[in-house]
């Protein structure tokens, strides 16, 4: 792969996480190209030694240069593992002064013991939420959650599932659906549609389903179970956004 630019990092040691993703071994690519020591932090080890070879090779390949990319095997949301190759790096290559963090975690994320941020597997909630807003209700909806007309049209929660998933869970519009994971369990209505496909990911089938988030007001109008009891309560270190948009759940058609 060409580099597009030409920036003197001499003298810089660069940490790239998750560094066997197709961008973040581009990034490591480019910034030992551009001079900077780099090294790959990465569980995997097979892919770990494959990458580091590739990119090195690459580098003399097509610029001629002889440029230093080291592979460390650690799991970036474990802290002492991560204290521990930190201090490895910095005595190997030097101090880090540039970071990028492309692992399927921050390793700066806040988890307590709290019920709430249990995390689960795919094993035992094979199915990806994502959430959203509708259209009739504004956000938390502190105004549009108390106008009859607006929750006549949307009374419940609801879960949006695909076609297929639909046909292999046995569910029809409007069945009664339990969703459930470690953090919590809800009851809501089925909404098949066209809208939701499954998806391959890392070459798996897996199924995408949609609930919108902040419903049930302690009111008499939109009541009913809420999503956000299944959302993990993770927020960023940095700008404390939560990580309310994507996580895993199972479900089956309620009894």
């Amino acid at each position: 792969m060409k580099v597009p630019f030409n920036i003197n990092l001499s003298g810089k040691t660069a940490i790239v996480t998750g560094g066997s993703g197709t961008l973040c071994s581009a990034m490591a690519y480019g910034l030992a190209v551009c001079g900077a020591k780099v090294a790959i932090i990465e569980r995997n080890k097979e892919k770990l030694a494959s990458i580091s070879e590739k990119l090195t090779k690459d580098a003399l390949d097509e610029y001629n240069k002889n440029v230093t990319i080291k592979g460390y095997s650690c799991n970036v949301l474990d802290k002492e593992e991560l204290v521990k190759t930190y201090e490895q790096i910095k005595a190997e290559l030097g101090s880090c002064g540039i970071l990028i963090n492309g692992a399927g975690g921050n390793p700066c994320a806040r988890f307590t013991e709290d019920p709430s941020v249990r995390r689960g597997s795919i094993k035992d909630y094979p199915y990806v939420v994502t959430t959203y807003s509708v259209v009739e209700h504004w956000q938390s909806g502190t105004q549009t959650r108390n106008i009859p007309w607006l929750n006549e049209l949307i009374p419940s929660n609801f879960i949006e599932l695909s076609e297929e998933l639909a046909k292999e869970k046995g569910i029809r519009p409007g069945d009664k659906v339990r969703v459930w994971n470690n953090r919590g369990s809800v009851v809501v209505d089925a909404m098949i549609t066209i809208r939701m496909k499954p998806m391959m990911i890392d070459g798996k089938l897996t199924h995408v389903v949609g609930m919108p988030h902040h419903f049930s007001w302690a009111t008499k109008l939109a009541t009913g179970d809420n999503v956000n009891d299944l959302t993990p309560n993770v927020g960023d270190p940095n700008s404390y956004i939560p990580e309310y948009k994507a996580f895993l759940v199972n479900l089956e058609k309620a009894a």
